[in-house]
């Protein structure tokens, strides 16, 4: 069976996100048996508590692909979580057209907002399992790459 072409042209696979009861634990762990570096490393406000986000990588190899783990949310969180596959396109236009397809679809879980230098310009589908596929412009990992460019 074949599927249609993607509407846009310039799409990458650029992270992972998973959640973890401590990051700064499993980023010991993936640095120990990975190889993997510490890239980046914030505290992030969810839902009014600081989440503890690390971004894990290897600054040798471009492109580059990273894991990001962030802290566990709490239970009570209503919210849900934020495991997610990490996709980046070359424009906000990008960003805005997929949303609008997915839309028409019913299966746009978060419509195109700008989160912050860090993350860039976001939003996010849902696949036909309920993983989240999150769609971004201007996000440090794809400027880290133009800068190696």
């Amino acid at each position: 069976m074949q599927n249609p072409a993607s509407p846009i042209q310039t799409i990458s696979l650029t992270h992972i996100a998973l959640r973890a009861a401590s990051p700064s634990q499993s980023a010991a762990f993936y640095t120990r048996y990975c190889n993997l570096k510490i890239l980046h490393r914030r505290m992030d406000q969810e839902m009014g508590e600081d989440v503890e986000v690390i971004w894990l990588g290897n600054p040798d190899r471009l492109p580059g692909f990273v894991l990001v783990l962030m802290q566990n949310q709490p239970e009570s969180c209503p919210k849900g979580s934020f495991h997610h596959l990490g996709f980046e396109v070359a424009s906000k236009d990008d960003v805005d057209h997929l949303a609008k397809i997915a839309q028409s679809e019913g299966i746009l879980a978060l419509p195109p907002q700008d989160a912050g230098p860090v993350v860039g310009y976001i939003c996010a589908l849902k696949d036909p399992d309920q993983n989240l596929v999150e769609i971004s412009y201007g996000q440090m990992i794809m400027l880290r790459r133009e800068a190696h460019a």
